[in-house]
C-alpha cells in the first residue's frame, strides 16, 4: 500500500510510530555507545595506569636501592681500603653490609676498579678480576663521566635493576661501588597484587645479550601459560610506543615496552585484565534500553488512538462543509461554539464562506463594468493605430533625407581629411628638407675648412719639396768633388804602382843586396793595387748616387709642380664651397616659406575637418532620433494592436466570469 493512498488519520499514526521507534533507537544507540565509550576510555586509563605504575615501581625500587648505598659511599673506612685496594679488610668492612641488604631482596654487592674490572664480589667472593666492559656499560659509563648510572641492564645472570656510584677519595676516582635488585617473578607478584590480573616478561629476540641463558623469550610470569602471547617480539616496533591494548573476548591486553638504564626498549611485560564484569554491565544496559523503547512504543500508539477520535472527527465535518463549498453551495455553515483549535477551523471556515460569498456578488459586478470599458478601449485602439502608423511613414521620409545628409558630409570630411594630410605631409617635406639643407650647409662648411687647411699644408710641403730639391742638387755637386778627388787617388794609386814595379826590377837586378826592397816593393805594389780597387768601388758608388740624386731631384720638382697645381684647384673648391653656402641659405630661407605655409593650410584643413565632424554628428543623430520615432512608432503601432487584442480578450473573459458567478448558489 502506498502512502499517499492512506488517509491522514493512518498516516499519524505511522508518523508516531516511526518518529517514536527512530527515538528510541538513537537513545538506545547513543547510550550504548556512550557505555562502549566509557569501557574503552577505562580499559585505556586501566594500561595507562599499568604502564605508570611499571615505571614508578621501577623508579622505586632505583631510588631504595640508591638510598642503600649511601652508608657505605659515607664510610671513610670503606673508601680508604678500596683505595688501598686491600680487598681483605674491604670485605671485612662490608660483609655485615651485604648480610642486611641481601635480606632485603639486594641480589649483588661489588665494587669495580676503571673502567671496569670486578674488585670484589660480596655475593661470589671467589671472583673477582674480570673484565665486564664488553657488556657491563653501566660500570663503565659511571666510571667514565664521574656521576651514578641507575636502570635496568642485562648482566652474566640476566636483567637486573643497578645502580653504579662513582668513588672518590681526596678528590681522586678510586673506581665504582654496585648494588643491584632482580628483576623476575617478584617484580610481577607485586604488581598483580596491586593491579590485579596476570602478567608475563619477555626479552626481545632481535636484541643480543649478556645473560648466560639464551633460551626462551619468556623470563618471568604470574602464571603457568599466556594464552595470548606478542606477535612479535622485535625490538624496532616498540623504541618509540609507551603502550598498546587489545581485545581478546572479556580480557584487556595491555603490552608495556620494558626500557634498559639508557631508554632502550629491551622487553615487554604483557598484562591479561578480566573485564567480565564491565561485559556484563553493557549486556545488561542493552536490554534495558530495549526495554525502554517498546514501552515508548506502546505508549505512542496508545496517545495516537486518543488523538485520533479527539481531531479527526471534528476534522471530518469541515471536510465535509468544505466539499458543498466546492460545489458552489454557500448556504450552509459550522458550529462555532467549540472554544479549542477545532473551534478556531470552524470560524475561519465560516468566515471564508461569507466573504466568498461577497467577493462573488463583487466580481459580478466587476465583470459586467470591465466589459463595457474593454469595447469602450478597443474603440480608442483603432483610433491610435492609425495615428501611430501615419507618424511612421512621415518619420521613414525624414530618415532617407538624413541619410542623403549625412552621406554629403562623409565626402565632405573625406575631402577635409584629403587636405589635411596633404598639408601635413609638405609640412614634413619643409622640415625634413630644412633639415637636410642646413646639414649640407653644415658639410659645405666643414669641406671648406678642411680644403683651407690642406691649402695650408700643399703650401708648406711645396716649401719643404724645393728645400729637398736644393740639398739633392747640393750633395749632387758635393758627390762630383767626391768622384774628381776618387780619380786623383786612382793616379796617385797607378804612379806608386808603377814605382813598385820599376823598384821590383832594380831589385832584381841588385841580387842579394836588393833583396830586402824587392819585397817591400811588393808590398807597396799590393797596397797599391788594394788602393785602386777601393777608388774603382768609391767611383761606381758615387756614380750610383749621382744617378739617383738626379733623379732625386727630377722627382721633386715633378712633385712641387703637382702641388702647385692641386693648390690652384683647391682655390677654386673653396670659392665654390662658399658660392654653394650662399645658395643653401637662399633654399633654407625658401624652406622656411613653404613650411609656414603649410603648416597654416593644415591648421585650417584641421578646422574644416573639425566643423565636418560636428555636421555629421548633428546629421547622425539626427538619422537617429528620426529612426528611433519610427521605430518607437512601430512598437506603439505593435501595443496598440497587442491593446487591441488583449481588450477583446479581457472582454471575453468577463463575459465568461459573469457567467460563472451566476452558478454559486448564495444565500
Amino acid at each position: 500500500m502506498q502512502m499517499r493512498s492512506l488517509s491522514i488519520r493512518h498516516k499519524m499514526i505511522l508518523g508516531l510510530l516511526a518518529i517514536t521507534g527512530i527515538l528510541t533507537l538513537i537513545y538506545s544507540v547513543q547510550a550504548l555507545y556512550g557505555m562502549g565509550r566509557l569501557i574503552d576510555l577505562h580499559r585505556e586509563a586501566m594500561a595507562h595506569n599499568l604502564a605508570a605504575a611499571t615505571e614508578a615501581r621501577m623508579a622505586s625500587m632505583l631510588r631504595s636501592t640508591e638510598l642503600a648505598l649511601s652508608p657505605i659511599i659515607n664510610d671513610d673506612r670503606v673508601l680508604d681500603a678500596f683505595a688501598d685496594r686491600d680487598r681483605q679488610r674491604l670485605q671485612t668492612l662490608t660483609s655485615p653490609i651485604w648480610k642486611d641488604l641481601h635480606a632485603k631482596g639486594i641480589a649483588q654487592f661489588q665494587f669495580h676498579t676503571a673502567p671496569a674490572t670486578s674488585f670484589l664480589r660480596l655475593h661470589q667472593l671467589d671472583k673477582f678480576g674480570d673484565d665486564l666492559s664488553s657488556f657491563r656499560l653501566t660500570v663503565v659509563e659511571a666510571n667514565q663521566k664521574g656521576k651514578t648510572v641507575a636502570g635496568l641492564e642485562e648482566g652474566r645472570g640476566g636483567f637486573g635493576f643497578r645502580v653504579v656510584i662513582p668513588l672518590k677519595r681526596d678528590g681522586k676516582a678510586i673506581g665504582s661501588v654496585e648494588l643491584a635488585q632482580n628483576f623476575e617473578k617478584a617484580f610481577l607478584s607485586d604488581l598483580k597484587a596491586d593491579l590485579g590480573g596476570e602478567y608475563f616478561l619477555y626479552r626481545f629476540t632481535d636484541v643480543d645479550g649478556a645473560s648466560w641463558n639464551k633460551g626462551d623469550a619468556l623470563l618471568a610470569s604470574t602464571a603457568e601459560e599466556d594464552a595470548h602471547p606478542p606477535e612479535s617480539l622485535a625490538s624496532t616496533e616498540w623504541q618509540n610506543r609507551p603502550y598498546s591494548t587489545t581485545m581478546r573476548g572479556d580480557t584487556l591486553i595491555a603490552t608495556i615496552p620494558v626500557k634498559d638504564y639508557s631508554g632502550r626498549a629491551v622487553g615487554l611485560i604483557v598484562a591479561h585484565i578480566d573485564l567480565h564484569n564491565f561485559e556484563a554491565e553493557k549486556r545488561l544496559l542493552f536490554i534495558f534500553f530495549l526495554g525502554t523503547g517498546l514501552i515508548g512504543v506502546a505508549a505512542s500508539v496508545f496517545a495516537a488512538s486518543r488523538l485520533v477520535r479527539l481531531v479527526f472527527v471534528p476534522l471530518a465535518e469541515c471536510i465535509r462543509v468544505a466539499g458543498r463549498i466546492s460545489e458552489g453551495d454557500l448556504t450552509e455553515g459550522l458550529d462555532e461554539k467549540r472554544n479549542d483549535e477545532i473551534g478556531a477551523i470552524y470560524r475561519s471556515l465560516n468566515t471564508m464562506r461569507i466573504r466568498l460569498t461577497e467577493l462573488l456578488s463583487e466580481l459580478s459586478l466587476t465583470a459586467r463594468k470591465t466589459s463595457h470599458a474593454a469595447r469602450e478601449l478597443q474603440i480608442g485602439t483603432e483610433e491610435v493605430t492609425t495615428s501611430a502608423q501615419q507618424v511612421s511613414k512621415t518619420m521613414e521620409q525624414m530618415a532617407g533625407e538624413s541619410a542623403d545628409l549625412s552621406e554629403h558630409a562623409r565626402r565632405s570630411r573625406l575631402a577635409a581629411g584629403d587636405l589635411e594630410k596633404t598639408g601635413k605631409a609638405v609640412q614634413e617635406t619643409a622640415r625634413k628638407t630644412g633639415e637636410q639643407s642646413a646639414a649640407v650647409r653644415q658639410s659645405s662648411r666643414e669641406a671648406a675648412l678642411a680644403a683651407r687647411e690642406s691649402d695650408e699644408r700643399l703650401e708648406k710641403i711645396s716649401n719643404q719639396l724645393a728645400r729637398s730639391a736644393e740639398s739633392v742638387q747640393a750633395l749632387g755637386r758635393s758627390l762630383e768633388q767626391v768622384r774628381e778627388f776618387a780619380g786623383t787617388i786612382q793616379n796617385i794609386s797607378d804612379e806608386i804602382n808603377l814605382l813598385s814595379l820599376n823598384a821590383s826590377i832594380e831589385a832584381a837586378r841588385a841580387g842579394e843586396a836588393g833583396r830586402g826592397f824587392a819585397v817591400v816593393a811588393q808590398h807597396v805594389s799590393r797596397l797599391a793595387d788594394e788602393s785602386g780597387k777601393a777608388v774603382s768601388d768609391i767611383h761606381r758608388t758615387i756614380e750610383s748616387v749621382l744617378k739617383d740624386s738626379k733623379t732625386t731631384s727630377a722627382n721633386i720638382l715633378a712633385g712641387n709642380k703637382e702641388m702647385n697645381e692641386s693648390a690652384s684647384a683647391l682655390h677654386g673648391v673653396l670659392s665654390t664651397m662658399e658660392s654653394i653656402d650662399g645658395m643653401i641659405g637662399k633654399v633654407d630661407d625658401f624652406v622656411q616659406s613653404i613650411a609656414a605655409s603649410a603648416d597654416r593650410q593644415s591648421k585650417e584643413a584641421a578646422e574644416v575637418l573639425r566643423a565636418m565632424d560636428q555636421v555629421a554628428g548633428l546629421v547622425e543623430s539626427s538619422a537617429s532620433a528620426t529612426e528611433e520615432v519610427a521605430a518607437s512608432m512601430e512598437e506603439i503601432t505593435g501595443l496598440m494592436n497587442s491593446l487591441k487584442a488583449a481588450s477583446s480578450d479581457l472582454s471575453g473573459m468577463a463575459q465568461s466570469i459573469q457567467k460563472d458567478t451566476e452558478r454559486f448558489k448564495l444565500a
